[in-house]
């Protein structure tokens, strides 16, 4: 229905920077330094989404680094104002549709950053997340 993707993408539009960055990059840092601690883990699975490199017109299984630090990016919510941070958008999220997409771009960049090469990594993205009422088991 191309009135819910457009409804949909306005909503995305709307997340404030502070907020995306909060949840989809800083979370997933905080979540990933957590899972470092776990002796017997074997993977860490992190839900990203594919649009996270809608720029591109062919998708590889890698990561697309960010050009710049994810730390740097998240340094600026440690002492920029939102008015300042939500002027900044459009420039940080260059090429990206949204603040949803640029973050989940930036998470992917981090956490490869952060994990090592050692550490048991897994990103997957998926084309659409949604609610399942029986499939693919009853509740």
């Amino acid at each position: 229905n191309k009135h819910e993707y457009i409804k949909n993408k306005q909503f995305f539009f709307l997340i404030k920077q502070r907020t995306s960055l909060q949840t989809n990059v800083l979370g997933a840092k905080n979540t990933l330094e957590l899972a470092k601690k776990f002796t017997k883990l074997e993977a860490f699975v992190h839900i990203s989404s594919i649009y996270a490199n809608s720029n591109l017109s062919f998708i590889e299984e890698k990561i697309y680094q960010h050009n710049v630090d994810p730390k740097k990016i998240l340094n600026l919510l440690e002492w920029m104002e939102d008015e300042w941070l939500n002027l900044a958008t459009k420039k940080m999220i260059a090429g990206k549709p949204n603040t949803l997409i640029y973050t989940k771009w930036l998470s992917e960049t981090m956490l490869e950053q952060e994990a090592g090469e050692n550490f048991p990594l897994v990103i997957i993205r998926p084309s659409t997340i949604g609610a399942a009422w029986k499939e693919p088991f009853a509740v």
